[in-house]
């Protein structure tokens, strides 16, 4: 017996005159079988390739410690399931490697995602100041911060009694 795939509307690879042709195409492909006394016989199947799911996603994600980042996927998906169990479109995430998968028209694609907890930056002012009047104190951080006066710089030059803050943020 002999076998011979045909399409005219899809594309084989490979494999035409196998049982199992290799094709990257929708379409009708058709399979004839003859046997050696040439009786032939012949069938059709239609198929249809689906495109995957497009989703990716800029990891890895960062946070500062004990918080989350919040990421949405839009809804653009039959469905959703991220490693978290939750189907919604947006998820929150701390720290840790996660995944989702998205599934359309019964066609579903996974990715992999990290969250990293980043360093906070340390601020250290040091001991309340006692000052005479008229001095001229310089009040310097590590980093260039927020100081409470409205200035971002790594140091202030303070001539008035008050309390002085700094506060920085991490980029991101």
């Amino acid at each position: 017996t002999s076998v011979l795939w045909t399409s005219n509307d899809g594309n084989i690879i490979s494999g035409n005159n196998t049982l199992t042709p290799q094709i990257n195409a929708s379409g009708s492909y058709i399979l004839t079988a003859e046997n050696a006394a040439g009786c032939s016989a012949n069938d059709i199947v239609s198929i249809t390739i689906t495109p995957l799911p497009e989703l990716t996603l800029d990891s890895p994600f960062e946070v500062c410690p004990d918080e989350q980042t919040s990421i949405d996927i839009g809804n653009n998906y039959d469905a959703i399931l991220w490693s978290n169990g939750n189907n919604a479109t947006e998820q929150s995430f701390g720290e840790g490697d996660y995944s989702v998968t998205v599934t359309t028209n019964d066609c579903s694609v996974s990715v992999d995602f990290v969250v990293n907890e980043i360093d906070v930056p340390s601020i250290t002012l040091g001991a309340d100041i006692n000052a005479c009047e008229g001095n001229v104190i310089t009040l310097s951080a590590s980093t260039p911060v927020l100081w409470s006066t409205g200035v971002t710089d790594i140091e202030i030059e303070v001539t008035t009694s008050g309390t002085y803050s700094a506060s920085a943020q991490l980029q991101g």
